[in-house]
């Protein structure tokens, strides 16, 4: 009993030296990093006699993390979280940021439809329709687990959903017959959204129509302001121009497109002309206008006439004489103000 006491003593566990994997793998002699959630294995080796009894206390010094909580933010770190779906008008600035958690710090790409871009921000100027699409954050760090190296990943998508107006295709002149329908497509290209709503103005007197077809249907009669009558050749016309003012008006009449007054006539409420035989020429936008003393100058009454001639092989057409009146609402004013008048 006295020998194996005296061969205990002289045989006591030496340091021990710890391996990572196995007793056979590389010794550990300083801090240990690892991954949180991967598996580790540490074996530990001592000399003794008899062998000795092992317990293990302490902890991992230092911990690393691969990425995670990724999320793309509108603009900077602090950004409202985008959860699915970002939209942007075409031509306008995008700017987004990838937020996430790791350790190390992660090295974040971006990658999409026509885009490629470094760093947690993705900012452009100008946003393309081409750019539209699934759009993906990514983010990888570099690692170390024992004495390996791991890389970890994770990355966020969202849709980028790039607004735009729709694009207007020619619109084409049509002559159409006085008196018939017309059909006018208003032919486009569709946006996004893709529902669209047109709107036909009439430059006359900006009247505007609108509909959620492309497709209008007009009355080509249906002028404003201007009156639209067709006479045969060689037929007699009188032009009548007529108003209703007080004190008494200059009244004018002219032919569009030239710059000669047909007939002008002062302090009067009606003029007339006469054609006595109408020919192609004739035919024009004839104008009458009026005003007084008290007629704001941007606010002078017009009222138009079209003429259309119709030219026959026949000369055996009877004589018809056409009478076009221009009449419309006036001011009658006073010392004490202005009443409101019109003639039917």
């Amino acid at each position: 009993m006295a020998e194996d006491e005296e061969d205990y003593e002289k045989n006591p566990p030496d340091l021990p030296t710890l391996h990572f994997g196995s007793n056979s793998g590389p010794g550990i002699d300083g801090p240990l990093t690892l991954v949180v959630q991967l598996p580790f294995t540490l074996a530990c080796t001592v000399s003794s006699k008899p062998p000795a009894n092992y317990t293990w206390t302490g902890g991992v010094n230092v911990v690393q993390d691969p990425p995670e909580s990724v999320s793309i933010r509108h603009e900077s770190e602090s950004g409202t979280v985008i959860l699915s779906e970002f939209r942007v008008i075409e031509g306008n600035a995008t700017k987004l940021y990838c937020s996430v958690q790791s350790q190390p710090a992660s090295f974040v790409t971006w990658s999409g439809a026509d885009i490629h871009s470094l760093g947690s921000t993705l900012a452009y100027s100008n946003t393309l329709k081409s750019q539209a699409g699934v759009l993906s954050c990514f983010a990888e760090n570099n690692m170390k687990h024992g004495y390996q190296a791991v890389k970890g990943y994770a990355s966020r998508n969202i849709s980028l959903n790039v607004l735009h107006p729709p694009k207007l295709k020619h619109i084409s002149r049509r002559n159409v017959l006085e008196g018939n329908m017309v059909l006018i497509q208003c032919l486009y290209a569709a946006g996004n959204p893709i529902t669209t709503r047109s709107t036909i103005t009439r430059t006359a007197d900006g009247t505007s129509w609108s509909e959620n077809s492309h497709t209008f249907q007009f009355d080509v009669s249906a002028f404003p302001y201007q009156n639209i009558i067709t006479v045969n050749e060689s037929e007699r016309l009188l032009i009548i121009c007529e108003v209703l003012s007080n004190p008494q008006s200059t009244i004018r009449l002219k032919e569009n497109h030239k710059a000669t007054i047909l007939v002008e006539r002062e302090n009067v409420l009606e003029v007339e002309y006469v054609i006595q035989n109408t020919s192609c020429s004739d035919s024009a936008v004839y104008t009458c206008s009026a005003f007084n003393n008290y007629t704001a100058i941007e606010r002078v009454p017009t009222n138009e006439l079209q003429l259309l001639t119709q030219t026959f092989k026949t000369s055996e057409l009877p004589k018809t004489e056409f009478y076009w009146f221009l009449t419309w609402k006036s001011n009658v004013c006073f010392d004490d103000g202005c009443i409101s008048t019109a003639r039917v």
